[in-house]
């Protein structure tokens, strides 16, 4: 992809893979379509999200 370098702590080189069932990733995958994300991105966004709140950070 074309474009601006992206900042090393912003290199993204780690896969969490998830094991579910259709339905829930069909449900991963309408929720990302509302906020106009891919799956991944707001996967992932949720994801970090979460943990930051749990983590009081």
């Amino acid at each position: 992809m074309a474009g601006k370098p992206k900042k090393p702590e912003q290199v993204k080189t780690y896969m969490l893979r998830v094991r579910m069932t259709e339905a829930e990733r069909a449900l991963l995958e309408e929720a990302a379509r509302m906020k106009s994300l891919e799956t991944s991105t707001w996967a992932r966004s949720e994801l970090v999200a979460l943990a930051r709140k749990l983590l009081g950070k």
